[in-house]
């Protein structure tokens, strides 16, 4: 028995020894496992961020020869130098695509009238006719404007301003304010004894008109006389034919 209790008793010793020396070694081991993963992530990060750039180049590359080949299917004849001698050009204007720059035109009063509206030609007929309804009243057609004179007395002008027809009258503008007929005062050399200005946008309007000339001819005394009513009304052409009558110039 004495034996085996001393036998037990170099057992536990041999068994605190071991187990010291194993406390001793721990720390080193679990260092060196720790050192061992850092290096294990370090390796695998390296490897994932070398793969990336790769990866972005396989794309980048399947984009290029993606282009390329979308290229010709895309790509579009160069454009002519623009000059100074190209005209505007638009569905209405007479004027074939493509076109490239821009040249002004002038247009006279008589382009004007062509190119108009089917109203307006009606109304500048019919008012026209109104005037012309007068013992010695004359038109005289320029470039700007259609003028109505008694002699050398100024009566009344017509002209075109964009789509609307004007027409000019020898009447004071003042004399009307606060009436039916809203006119304008129109300044400028060239209206100069006609500076009422009444713009006909509508039937109405023209049926205002006709009284408005009824003024003038009241004004100056003038008297009725009958004459056959004509059509003043002109057949609509293209820009390009305008241009080489020399109804519509360069400007």
């Amino acid at each position: 028995m004495l034996l085996l209790a001393n036998g037990i008793a170099g057992a536990e010793s041999g068994l605190i020894v071991a187990l010291g020396a194993i406390s001793a070694v721990l720390p080193a081991i679990l260092i060196a496992a720790a050192v061992l993963m850092l290096i294990k992530v370090k390796q695998q990060s390296t490897a994932a961020v070398q793969a990336v750039p790769a990866t972005a180049s396989a794309i980048g590359e399947d984009n290029a020869a993606y282009s390329i080949s979308a290229a010709p299917a895309e790509a579009a004849e160069p454009e002519p130098p623009a000059t100074e001698e190209t005209a505007a050009a638009s569905p209405s204007s007479g004027v074939p695509f493509p076109v490239y720059g821009k040249v002004h035109y002038k247009k006279s009063f008589r382009a004007k009238l062509i190119q108009s509206s089917d109203d307006v030609k009606k109304w500048y007929s019919e008012l026209k006719n109104a005037f012309l309804s007068y013992k010695r009243t004359t038109s005289r057609l320029s470039w700007q404007a259609d003028s109505i004179n008694s002699g050398r007395t100024k009566l009344g002008k017509f002209t075109i301003r964009g789509k609307t027809l004007c027409l000019f009258l020898a009447l004071d503008p003042d004399e009307f304010t606060w009436t039916k007929f809203k006119v304008e005062r129109a300044s400028g050399k060239r209206y100069e004894g006609v500076p009422c200005m009444y713009k006909i946008r509508g039937a109405r309007r023209a049926r205002y008109a006709l009284e408005l000339i009824e003024a003038v001819a009241e004004k100056y005394e003038l008297v009725p006389v009958w004459r056959e009513t004509v059509d003043y009304r002109l057949p609509y052409e293209d820009t390009q034919s305008l241009i080489d009558r020399g109804l519509i110039r360069k400007g």
